[in-house]
Formats: structure tokens, C-alpha cells, sequence
């Protein structure tokens, strides 16, 4: 799914999860404007699809 963050930020669904991964581990998962414009079109559009229940953020490498 790709609702513009670029490689910044990952989407997917699984099930009736819909799930959010933040990619910048050397930037300790900062989080970019660009990132949140992406992460409000996923919300929104999720929040819309009655199959997604759940929202789940997550991030790679070691920080959050």
C-alpha cells in the first residue's frame, strides 16, 4: 500500500490489521512530515474500511 511516504514508511494489511512501520532505524525512527501526511491518508482510509479493526505501529531497528 503506498500513501506517499516514500521509503520513510511502510504500509500493509494483514487481516484486519493494518500496519504501520516506521524505516528510518538511523534516524531512530524519526518521524518526518512527509511521514505524517502518509500516516494521516492511511488512518483515514482506514478508518473508512470497515474490514480494518486494529492499527498497529511498529519500527525497525532499536528505537520507537
Amino acid at each position: 500500500m503506498d500513501f506517499g511516504g516514500g521509503n520513510e514508511i511502510r504500509f500493509e494489511r494483514l487481516g484486519s490489521a493494518g500496519v504501520v512501520t516506521l524505516t528510518r532505524p538511523q534516524a531512530l525512527n524519526a518521524v518526518t512530515h512527509r511521514m505524517v501526511r502518509a500516516l494521516d491518508k492511511a488512518l483515514r482510509a482506514w478508518e473508512r474500511d470497515d474490514g480494518v479493526d486494529v492499527v498497529v505501529v511498529k519500527a525497525e531497528g532499536r528505537a520507537f
